[in-house]
């Protein structure tokens, strides 16, 4: 019991690092965004809707 204990505190250690390593890259992403002039887009929902009734379609 006490390996799976370290091991979950293991596990949830290295997630909270890669958390933290994803919040800094979005935040360097939006840094060079705003260097390079590039406006940030949300991806469309209609594209991947469209998409899925294309497929439904087909079947």
């Amino acid at each position: 019991m006490l390996e799976i204990e370290e091991l979950k505190k293991v596990a949830d250690a290295k997630a909270k690092a890669l958390e933290s390593e994803i919040s800094m890259l979005r935040e360097e992403v939006k840094s060079l965004r705003v260097l390079l002039g590039v406006e940030e887009t949300e991806p469309e929902p209609e594209k991947k809707k469209k998409k899925n009734e294309s497929a439904l379609k087909v079947r």
